[in-house]
């Protein structure tokens, strides 16, 4: 969706705030809130492993980023989550080590992409799929429709506590900025939870994921 569609639920509490400024502090607020909530997640189209490649790019939607990986199968098998020094106690080789069927990964010193472990080698038309969490890039003009759908009154408060806490302007208002801010907080809470469950109801546990460099 266009980032004008937000307008009518900041326009009227920051008058004459030109559009330009707006949509900058419109797409930070939308970054804070995917980068704090991860509500933003998809899973990739197969990418293709290739023998003696350990690293591969999460491709990402027009004006997005991809933040982290969530989630890695390959054919059907999920791939462990390793930190360097775990990867050292389950696989010694860790550095040099090559097979068939990868079993960890982290995410790779080049942000936007995967470490397989341990790097493939004699695959044969072997695919990973990557569920990651993605935000919008600093340029961006558009935002996902989902954002608009569920989150448009959050991020526009996002935007509206930035634009109040600006010193001298005509639109200035810390008192109603740190209500927004509040607002904007909160919802982030509750994206951040309903996401550790998938959105879905239930009592589900999320372990904590972690990630080498």
């Amino acid at each position: 969706m266009t980032l004008d569609e937000f307008y009518p639920y900041i326009l009227a509490e920051v008058q004459g705030c030109p559009d330009p400024t707006i949509n900058i502090n419109l797409v930070a607020a939308a970054i804070e809130f995917c980068t704090k909530s991860l509500a933003w997640s998809e899973t990739t189209v197969p990418i293709a492993l290739v023998n003696t490649q350990a690293d591969y790019v999460i491709t990402a939607p027009a004006d997005a980023r991809a933040l982290m990986p969530r989630d890695v199968w390959l054919d059907g098998s999920r791939l462990v989550p390793k930190t360097v020094d775990e990867l050292a106690a389950v696989l010694p080789n860790w550095q040099t080590a090559t097979g068939s069927n990868p079993a960890y990964y982290n995410a790779s010193v080049t942000r936007g992409s995967i470490r397989v472990y341990p790097t493939p080698a004699n695959v044969v038309a072997q695919a990973l799929l990557i569920r990651a969490a993605y935000i919008p890039t600093p340029a961006a003009q558009t935002l996902p429709d989902f954002l608009g759908q569920y989150h448009m009154e959050a991020i526009a408060s996002g935007a509206k506590a930035r634009l109040m806490a600006a010193p001298t302007k005509d639109w200035s208002n810390p008192e109603l900025g740190l209500y927004h801010r509040g607002m904007f907080d909160a919802a982030i809470v509750d994206a951040k939870n309903a996401e550790a469950h998938d959105r879905v109801q239930g009592s589900i546990s999320a372990a904590p994921r972690r990630f080498g460099q």
